[in-house]
């Protein structure tokens, strides 16, 4: 529309930035009650120090997780770069549009993991029991990546139509597919990565991560050149998946937990009936967004029945614990 056409990215760099600002604010107004006393700037040089010594590992890991989600786009336009023909844009515009849906839906598994990461730390510190946490905290995040990356599989032409505007084919939903597809594995990697950060395994993730970007960039480098942004896609799956599992392994061996039989037949059953519950949706005719909405509620419904989801569970956990 006309105010499509007249958006400048300018207002979304303003807008970021307003954002970003406003929750330091706020984040500076809640830990200021609790400090007391008068605030006052100083230079410690050996507690600067000692405090950067200690954040280089966390930096490091989200530095190397930020390479290899983001240099995919970066290897499109370079790639694909011809002087003469459009290539690298066009197929940098489709990789992007389909990537936006996947960043918007990874803002909540981010900030589910935030939520875990100090509980996991107090527990472990305290050398709780983490399994109960463990067990709900995946079981939760695999309902909201499984319902959604299926439902958005289903739906994917008429959401790729959408994000694209203009110019396009339907041979550009195969990217979406691809991204929500390993969706899947993003989630395992919050909740994993975050229990193997709360617990310091920080080297162990780090290694990882450096072979997770070597995979990426071979494959980015062979794949973009063939399929363009549907190779780059297969790329980000065959990534996501690799750490994803390397993490997997590293948690069971760190802390000697194997999956659980009976839960993964839970898992399974849940799977087929979320792709069931999409497919009568789209049997029906259901126009795009209702069939959405619907296989959201109803998978969580699911979830319900199948026992992925344990209610039980949940209000053990928030339960206030007696002294």
């Amino acid at each position: 529309g006309p105010w499509v056409a007249s958006f400048k990215i300018e207002w979304f760099v303003y807008a970021q930035t307003v954002a970003f600002g406003l929750t330091a604010l706020i984040a500076f107004g809640l830990t200021r009650s609790y400090l007391s006393g008068k605030l006052v700037l100083s230079w410690n040089r050996p507690l600067l120090s000692a405090i950067l010594k200690k954040s280089i590992p966390f930096s490091l890991v989200v530095l190397l997780m930020s390479i290899y989600t983001r240099i995919d786009a970066i290897m499109i336009e370079r790639l694909l770069r011809n002087p003469s023909t459009n290539e690298s844009i066009e197929q940098g515009n489709i990789y992007a549009a389909a990537y936006r849906l996947l960043d918007a839906i990874n803002m909540i598994c981010f900030l589910f993991a935030g939520l875990l990461l100090p509980m996991f730390a107090r527990m472990l510190k305290n050398k709780e029991n983490i399994r109960p946490l463990w067990k709900l905290s995946s079981s939760l995040m695999l309902v909201i990546t499984v319902s959604f990356s299926i439902a958005v599989c289903f739906n994917a032409p008429e959401i790729m139509s959408l994000l694209m505007n203009v110019n396009y084919t339907p041979s550009m939903s195969d990217v979406l597919i691809l991204l929500m597809i390993g969706f899947n594995s993003i989630g395992v990697i919050h909740i994993v990565g975050t229990l193997l950060t709360a617990n310091g395994n920080l080297m162990a993730m780090n290694i990882v991560f450096v072979v997770g970007i070597a995979i990426n960039i071979c494959s980015n480098y062979f794949l973009i050149l063939e399929y363009g942004a549907w190779g780059a896609a297969i790329s980000t799956l065959i990534t996501q998946s690799f750490v994803a599992l390397a993490e997997l392994e590293l948690a069971r061996r760190t802390f000697s937990e194997d999956l659980n039989g009976l839960f993964l037949f839970q898992v399974l059953v849940f799977i087929l009936g979320v792709g069931g519950i999409n497919w009568v949706l789209e049997a029906l005719s259901t126009p795009w967004f209702l069939s959405f909405v619907l296989a959201g509620i109803f998978s969580v419904i699911w979830a319900l029945i199948t026992k992925v989801i344990d209610v039980r569970g949940i209000l053990a956990i928030i339960k206030p614990k007696t002294v």
